[in-house]
């Protein structure tokens, strides 16, 4: 149907996958590859209504759901607590994409 997401847009069938929730954190290329070679397929959304969609959809293969700690428009946590309504055994992590600058310090 037009307009509508059909079970192959989630890959409904397909193997396990990690959920990654905010725009920083969806559009880590680098996580996402990491995830992909350990065998995860990677779904993305950047809003936390976007993600509860997708897990209602699909949650019964998201293995781990990776949250963006300064998640715009949205409380992290509220939409971490909102998961675990859902789904009390799933397994989320709240996350940063910020980095950080290292100091090195001169050792005596």
């Amino acid at each position: 149907m037009k307009g509508r997401e059909s079970e192959a847009d989630f890959g409904v069938l397909g193997r396990p996958a990690a959920l990654l929730i905010g725009p920083r954190v969806s559009r880590n290329l680098r996580l996402a590859k990491d995830l992909r070679r350990d065998g995860l397929e990677v779904l993305s959304a950047e809003w936390g209504w976007e993600a509860m969609d997708i897990y209602r959809f699909v949650g019964a293969r998201v293995t781990m759901v990776l949250v963006d700690d300064q998640l715009p428009g949205d409380d992290p946590q509220a939409v971490v607590l909102a998961l675990h309504r859902l789904d009390p055994g799933v397994r989320t992590m709240l996350v940063t994409a910020r980095r950080r600058r290292s100091r090195l310090q001169r050792c005596s």
